[in-house]
């Protein structure tokens, strides 16, 4: 049985409390109402749990707790499933040819497909030249994957341009090889679509 991806030993349970209802898609605001805190109390947990898990923001933050929880498993889900799926950012896993090991029903409603249609998808087919283009260079300054949070123009399956903050982690074998990759991908309004 997998462990809980949220019980990461150098977390208090205040941090992993907020880390957990961050996954399920609450804002700080409705987590301080749910934990009876203030706002700035969680802003300080957000805090401690980046520092902690060398996370750039909250959405890092939780794709490196799934990313640990899947660490050198073969099984995608590893009993977590229900916590992917309630995630307000779309997971991806990809393996490292680009293909679909799982994605989340709000990934596919982020590129307009059915939740079955995008698990048989690969990552290179929501490109066009450009994007495939920027993704090749991306894989050779970054061959291990990129754990920063950066923004990526995709096409959706009517051909619009969907722009996303993306934060990457990678999931490795237990011999240290990198097989997959886990994204936490959040839409970008209009305004902060520029790289």
């Amino acid at each position: 049985m997998i462990r809980d991806p949220f019980a990461h030993s150098h977390l208090s349970d205040q941090e992993t409390a907020v880390l957990r209802l961050a996954s399920e898609g609450l804002t700080d605001k409705e987590i301080a109402s749910r934990m009876k805190v203030s706002e700035k109390t969680v802003d300080t947990y957000w805090t401690r749990v980046r520092q902690k898990l060398d996370a750039r923001n909250r959405t890092h933050a939780v794709a490196i707790a799934f990313k640990d929880a899947y660490q050198g498993k073969h099984d995608p889900l590893f009993g977590c499933d229900d916590m992917l799926a309630e995630c307000q950012e779309g997971v991806w896993i990809i393996d490292m040819r680009g293909n679909t090991v799982y994605a989340n029903q709000k990934l596919a409603e982020m590129f307009g497909y059915e939740f079955d249609q995008m698990q048989k998808l690969n990552g290179w087919d929501l490109l066009d030249e450009q994007g495939r283009a920027e993704a090749r260079r991306m894989t050779v300054d970054f061959p291990t994957g990129p754990l920063d949070s950066f923004k990526f123009r995709f096409k959706t399956s009517n051909g619009s341009d969907l722009w996303v903050l993306i934060s990457t982690s990678p999931i490795r074998d237990e011999s240290g090889d990198q097989i997959r990759t886990l994204a936490m991908l959040n839409a970008l309004p209009e305004e902060d679509q520029h790289p």
